[in-house]
Parts: structure tokens; C-alpha cells; sequence
């Protein structure tokens, strides 16, 4: 069975699709375990915001093709990242591992939505590149982020654990 670009490049959009809602999951189960990382839990309601909006963007760049979001990918993404969040539940160095996890991440989805942005060019859906190209700038801005404060976060995880051992 050939499969066309297109074919590959709707594919591709229902796995941004379940790739966003699996974000979405994610950030919703570390805002409320970052404890004393306010400026880490700001920065995460706001890209959820981002996300929020950026499937949206997904399932109307799907219905203009007349497709709609896979089921079973949205399904098994949901399953991953409840799994996820639920290991992380047993871990003690929350903040750490969310912001390591959350870097992983957002550079898996910037080379998605690279990715989107040349089969789009090449199946002729013009109108999806700058709803692709914003999304994109948008996940960079985050990997960015995270990767200035990933070591302000480590730094005063050790410090608040040597405190907190100190005390004991």
C-alpha cells in the first residue's frame, strides 16, 4: 500500500494532535508539584495556555482537510502521560525531573513541528505554515526557558535539600 505525502502529512497532524493533549496532561500534573518554584509554575500555566490554544490550531487545520484527530493515538498519548505523571508522583526531586522532562519534551516537539512545516510546504498547505511556524517559535521559547533555569532549579533543589537534611 503506497502511502502519499499528504497521507503522511495528515498523519503527522493527528500526532501533533495527541502529542499536544499528552503536553497537556503533563504540565497539569507538574503546576501543582513544583512547590517552591513559583517562577516555574508561572511559566508552565502560561504554556499551557499556549497548548491549549496550539490544539486548537491542530484540529482546525485537520478539519480543513476534512480529518479529524485519531482516537487511538489521543488514547494511547493520554495513557503515556498518566503514567507518567503517576511515577512522578513517587519521585522527591519533582522540580528537577519536571523541568528535565519538560526540555525533553519541548525539543521532541520542535522537531515535529519542523517537520510539519516542510510537509506542509510540500503538500501545497500554505495557509498551515504560519499557524505552524508560531507554534513552533512558541515550543522554542519554552525549550529556551527551560533550558536558562534547568540549572537555577537543580542549584536550589540540592541547596533546600541540604537545609532541609541539616535541619534533621
Amino acid at each position: 500500500m503506497a502511502t502519499t505525502a499528504m497521507g503522511m502529512y495528515l498523519g503527522w497532524l493527528r500526532d501533533a494532535h495527541a502529542m499536544e493533549k499528552q503536553a497537556l496532561i503533563q504540565i497539569d500534573s507538574q503546576i501543582p508539584r513544583v512547590g517552591d518554584y513559583p517562577e516555574m509554575k508561572v511559566r508552565l500555566r502560561q504554556h499551557r495556555t499556549e497548548t491549549e490554544a496550539q490544539l486548537q490550531e491542530i484540529e482546525r487545520l485537520l478539519q480543513r482537510h476534512d480529518t479529524s484527530a485519531s482516537m487511538l493515538k489521543d488514547v494511547a498519548s493520554s495513557v503515556m502521560a498518566g503514567s507518567q505523571a503517576l511515577g512522578g508522583m513517587f519521585m522527591s526531586d519533582v522540580p528537577v525531573k519536571a523541568a528535565q522532562m519538560s526540555f525533553t519534551f519541548e525539543n521532541y516537539e520542535i522537531a515535529i513541528y519542523r517537520t510539519l512545516i516542510v510537509a506542509a510546504e510540500i503538500c501545497g498547505d500554505t495557509a498551515a505554515m504560519p499557524v505552524l511556524k508560531r507554534i513552533l517559535e512558541e515550543e522554542m521559547a519554552m525549550a529556551d526557558w527551560l533550558a536558562d533555569h534547568l540549572e537555577q532549579v537543580t542549584r536550589q533543589f540540592l541547596q533546600n535539600a541540604d537545609a532541609t537534611a541539616s535541619v534533621t
